[in-house]
């Protein structure tokens, strides 16, 4: 009850601050700026009408006597303080219904910014108030990917693509700093920041070798079975070859299985004896 008094007296207070702001301007206008005078005068009424409705609330709650809530009300309404930690916590509970919760109990919250820390308030709706100190996050740790989403990312990658990766972490919850969702393109900055090399981690520009999974990128295949990389590329389109690629766009990787390069080398030494042999006849 006091809180709201003070909150009415308060709004006292400004309303004839503004009256008294409004009467000064209005008697400095010069009898020629009518339009100007005339708006003037109706702000000032309007000004004068606040201060009365402010008085006449701030009159009603002072008069007005301060009632005692019933024994009853007050042990329902502890009752439902002691169940409010378990209400809270429930999976039940929705991030909608615990804001709401928030904006029953807080009235408002104040950060204040002190050296190295934040004063924080906490104004309550029954008019306590609650300060205490929060470390000011220090650049660039406030700007770093949690460890244990590096490691969760080490982890994946050994087996995951970045797009796999990042719908993972999103399914999980985890969120990155400045981004609604992780994506493959920040799945790959922090792998190269982090010098993470994962399943996927050769599909950059340039890159010919063997991933970690064992498959081949096009140039590798060519030169371990010592064709060309057309070659690879028909063999790729008749079936001929074990291949996977993230998208129709993206690079494929070729898997060779030690049994198959003999094979393979083998079929190329006999169309290159037949073609030679076609290339004698008159």
């Amino acid at each position: 009850m006091q809180r709201h008094i003070d909150i009415a007296k308060s709004n006292v207070d400004e309303a004839e601050r503004l009256e008294r702001e409004a009467e000064r301007l209005y008697l400095q206008v010069a009898s020629e700026n009518g339009r100007v005078k005339s708006a003037l005068e109706l702000k000032w009424e309007e000004a004068c009408a606040q201060v009365e409705r402010s008085r006449q609330d701030y009159e009603i709650l002072c008069s007005s006597p301060r009632k005692e809530l019933p024994q009853e009300e007050k042990a329902s309404l502890m009752k439902l303080l002691g169940e409010l930690p378990e209400l809270w916590e429930s999976p039940a509970t929705s991030h909608i219904d615990r804001k709401e919760l928030l904006r029953l109990v807080v009235e408002d919250v104040i950060l204040l910014r002190v050296h190295g820390f934040v004063k924080v308030t906490i104004r309550w709706q029954g008019g306590g108030r609650q300060e205490f100190e929060v470390p000011w996050p220090n650049f660039p740790e406030s700007n770093m990917t949690s460890p244990a989403t590096i490691d969760l990312i080490r982890q994946l990658a050994v087996t995951h693509t970045d797009t796999q990766i990042a719908e993972h972490l999103n399914n999980e919850g985890v969120r990155p700093l400045r981004a609604k969702q992780f994506t493959r393109t920040s799945i790959f900055r922090l792998r190269d920041d982090y010098g993470i090399r994962g399943c996927n981690s050769a599909n950059h520009v340039g890159f010919s070798g063997q991933r970690e999974d064992g498959r081949y990128s096009v140039r590798a295949a060519a030169a371990i079975l010592e064709v060309s990389k057309s070659c690879i590329a028909s063999w790729c389109r008749a079936g001929k070859l074990d291949i996977v690629r993230a998208s129709t766009n993206s690079k494929v990787w070729i898997k060779l299985c030690p049994e198959d390069i003999p094979r393979l080398k083998q079929s190329v030494r006999r169309v290159r004896y037949h073609r030679a042999g076609l290339a004698l006849q008159p």
